[in-house]
């Protein structure tokens, strides 16, 4: 895709990323437990990593 906005002209873009952004709500004790959870729930059925990296982030309500 960045070669393509390149041969279109585009070119001062220097970095281009295209992803997924996936919001789990879930109930945990602690954010430490919620982390853990959602850290398995990534690595089991969301993320292929052998080809994909994810960041995860943890927040309380």
């Amino acid at each position: 895709m960045l070669r393509t906005l390149h041969d279109q002209g585009k070119g001062q873009i220097q970095d281009l990323r295209v992803g997924k952004y996936i919001e789990i709500k879930l109930n945990a004790s602690s954010l430490k437990e919620a982390e853990t959870i959602a850290k398995e729930i990534c690595e089991s059925v969301l993320v292929n990593q052998v080809i994909e990296t994810y960041k995860l982030v943890v927040e309380s309500q």
